[in-house]
């Protein structure tokens, strides 16, 4: 399946679900923790010894084990997520949408902060900010929590208003 392609969100779990199984308590996020009901694909954030997740990726990036497979004609990418302070952002970075983290990582720049998927950072000392979670990112960002379902941008409606 081509990433351009869409599938009912239950047809995509049911073939992620060998990968699921590899790894109790994953983490499902993208669209489809935004609720979609069809997706692109199914990603999957894993915790634990990197060594696990390295036998099942496929590639290696800024130290997050990474991993591409196609089950069933469903494109399932398991990534690693490098140790609990990192959670948070990658929550938040990989649940998306694209157009929420391009707003967040914006209100970070302003606040002379650094968002990625790996923290919250003072952008001049490179000091990491306490924010492990996704709600204590938001509030160091001075901004509301915003429900995965709720994190659709509409980028082009923004810049009109």
């Amino acid at each position: 399946m081509s990433k351009g392609n869409l599938v009912p969100r239950e047809t995509a779990l049911v073939a992620a679900q060998p990968i699921l199984d590899l790894f109790p308590g994953c983490t499902v996020v993208g669209s489809i923790r935004r609720g979609k009901a069809e997706v692109h694909d199914v990603d999957v954030l894993v915790f634990g010894d990197p060594r696990d997740a390295k036998s099942v990726a496929m590639s290696t990036r800024c130290g997050a084990k990474r991993g591409s497979f196609i089950l069933d004609g469903v494109q399932v990418d398991v990534i690693h997520v490098p140790d609990q302070e990192s959670l948070g952002a990658m929550l938040l970075h990989f649940t998306g949408s694209k157009e929420h983290n391009i707003v967040m990582r914006a209100k970070a720049i302003e606040m002379g902060l650094k968002l990625n998927e790996y923290g919250l950072w003072e952008r001049d000392t490179g000091v990491r900010i306490n924010a492990n979670t996704e709600d204590e990112i938001f509030r160091a960002l001075g901004m509301e929590s915003v429900p995965p379902d709720l994190r659709e941008v509409n980028l082009d409606a923004e810049s009109a208003a």
